[in-house]
């Protein structure tokens, strides 16, 4: 599915897996440089837009109930 992750003022089109874990991606986007560096040890705050709520980091984009076309900003 395609997602598009907001990070700062970047935005970006992603494609995941449904079985992948948010934090997973987050961390490679992140180490290839196409959103600003996460701090380590640091908890990760990802937003649903959709959903207008906050979601587990450590869960699947399945178990969140991510869909495709939905937009998550990462805090």
């Amino acid at each position: 599915m395609v997602l598009t992750v907001m990070a700062e003022s970047k935005s970006l089109d992603v494609i995941v897996g449904r079985n992948q874990r948010i934090r997973d991606v987050c961390e490679r986007l992140s180490e290839n440089g196409y959103i600003p560096r996460l701090c380590e040890g640091r908890r990760l705050l990802v937003y649903s837009v959709r959903r207008e709520e906050y979601i587990a980091s450590g869960r699947t984009f399945g178990q969140e109930g991510i869909y495709n076309g939905d937009i998550l900003r990462i805090e």
